[in-house]
């Protein structure tokens, strides 16, 4: 693919699953080598919170055998994923 700007982690270990929270268009664009994508937005300006049951049913796909790391590039992406994160400890109770 040209024009995809990558970057690999210099840790070689498979104890995690790191996920972009990101569009699918900025994933697309750019992401970090074995990142997956479960986006928290539509595109790079619109949230995706609205679908919150989509974003929990994605992350509990992963299992719990693995520590999970998320990436995102702003403070509305990172308010997004504490708001995701507490529907989820509330689904949990």
């Amino acid at each position: 693919m040209t024009g995809v700007q990558t970057c690999a982690l210099p840790i070689c270990d498979n104890d995690f699953i790191l996920v972009d929270l990101r569009s699918r268009e900025e994933y697309n664009k750019e992401h970090i080598v074995s990142a997956i994508n479960i986006p928290a937005y539509s595109d790079p300006n619109n949230s995706a919170y609205g679908e919150i049951e989509r974003i929990i049913g994605e992350f509990e796909k992963l299992g719990t055998d693995k520590e999970i790391i998320v990436y995102c590039y702003s403070t509305a992406c990172m308010t997004g994923r504490k708001e995701i994160g507490r529907a989820s400890c509330r689904e949990r109770v």
